[in-house]
């Protein structure tokens, strides 16, 4: 598998609440929690504030805000999640049983279904293992399984790629 495979298979799994984690996350159930919460089914529109934490099986979201919106059909349509100040939003999982954990913070994270799109914006990382990929900024292509760090002023784009070991 080469590098920039290795690579688009790490940011895969970023999709927030319907990840490619473990299959298995998909029929479990998914508890969020919040210090505050306003849903309306009317707009599709939810709002969580304080502490936020969504957990679904192997994965898990928190932040201090997020909001979420949906279709009538109750489809994620996006969302996004807030970290604040110190504390970026962080999500994490596990992709495979053999893998380590695939952890991924920045101090927003957005999901745009319509555009199959991820965004890490503000001190944006992903990290499994010893593979890690920093950027002021990261977006996620998930239908074209593109990655792109787009050219910043706050920062430059670090990967990092450790060698495989022969099999």
């Amino acid at each position: 598998m080469s590098k920039l495979s290795k690579l688009f298979i790490i940011l895969l799994t970023l999709l927030p609440w319907t990840t490619q984690a473990l299959e298995s996350d998909n029929d479990q159930p998914m508890l969020v929690s919040s210090d505050s919460a306003q849903i309306n089914s009317q707009n599709g529109i939810g709002i969580y504030r304080g502490n936020v934490r969504f957990n679904q099986g192997t994965s898990y979201l928190t932040a201090d805000y997020a909001e979420t919106f949906t279709d009538e059909d109750n489809n994620l349509v996006s969302a996004f999640a807030d970290g604040v100040e110190d504390q970026r939003a962080h999500y994490w999982t596990l992709t495979d049983i053999d893998k380590p954990e695939l952890h991924a913070r920045a101090d927003r994270i957005e999901y745009q279904a319509e555009e199959n799109k991820i965004y890490l914006i503000g001190n944006a990382e992903v990290i499994q293992g010893e593979d890690s990929y920093h950027a002021p900024i990261i977006e996620y292509d998930t239908e074209k399984e593109e990655v792109i760090s787009p050219e910043d002023d706050q920062g430059r784009t670090v990967i990092i790629l450790q060698k495989q070991a022969d099999s």
